[in-house]
């Protein structure tokens, strides 16, 4: 990886959830759940799997709107913006991800790439350090997806769908459960990564595992659908330790 990294333009700073309380049937209930999301910091999120980790990020993605509390941006209201804005700002990765396009190329872009745009996915990637390991596979950037599931392995489909997220520069970054297929040193290149980046946008990890909450800078242990302990990965040792 070089040093150099594209510029953010993105003028969103934090995000505030404040008395978030919020209940869906099949889901898990959030019970006055307050966390702060700010540029410059990996947040985690870490809980089991009925803690109501994925409340919090479909209530990000706008899926539905929360019942009581408040969630600002930079201040503002979100149920005041404008969805479209709103989803143009936001990147989800997700442990399974669908690649609806054929190619590597054109996954990582979300478009079929005319030459001059799978110029700009390759000077991305090598900045980025993903060329390295998309190199390393079948055919490169034109490994075909759709028609062979055996093309990618579970570990190269989540950093194909990174990349893909990182891409359009978006201002808040949200990996939901997303290098749970990664070795170590895959996982560990991620968060080199994430670190490098964080200066350019909000990233939200949620997780199961307190590996990936030490390499986070700040933790949210949430329970039951609500904060439990809150703090530096160091602060809250003894209680990750436990969970290990």
């Amino acid at each position: 990886m070089t040093d150099q990294l594209p510029n953010s333009t993105n003028s969103l700073e934090q995000i505030e959830i404040k008395d978030l309380s919020d209940y869906y049937p099949g889901g898990y209930p959030l019970r006055g759940v307050n966390l702060s999301l700010k540029k410059g910091q990996i947040t985690c999120i870490i809980g089991d799997t009925c803690s109501g980790k994925s409340a919090v990020v479909k209530l990000l993605e706008r899926r539905y709107d929360y019942s009581e509390g408040s969630i600002f941006v930079n201040g503002n209201e979100l149920k005041k913006w404008n969805k479209e804005e709103w989803f143009s700002q936001l990147a989800v990765v997700r442990r399974n991800t669908r690649h609806p396009y054929k190619n590597v190329a054109d996954n990582i872009s979300q478009k079929a790439c005319s030459a001059k745009e799978k110029a700009n996915v390759e000077a991305f990637c090598n900045i980025y350090g993903f060329h390295h390991y998309i190199t390393q596979l079948k055919k490169g950037y034109k490994t075909v997806i759709g028609d062979d599931p055996s093309s990618l392995t579970g570990a190269q489909s989540q950093l194909v769908a990174l990349a893909s997220a990182l891409y359009p520069c978006p201002a808040i970054l949200i990996l939901n459960q997303s290098t749970t297929e990664m070795d170590f040193r895959m996982e560990q290149y991620v968060f080199d990564t994430l670190h490098r980046i964080k200066e350019h946008m909000i990233v939200l990890i949620i997780t199961e595992r307190p590996k990936i909450a030490y390499r986070s800078d700040y933790v949210y242990l949430l329970n039951d659908g609500q904060i439990s302990k809150k703090g530096d990965p160091e602060a809250i040792t003894n209680v990750l330790e436990r969970l290990i």
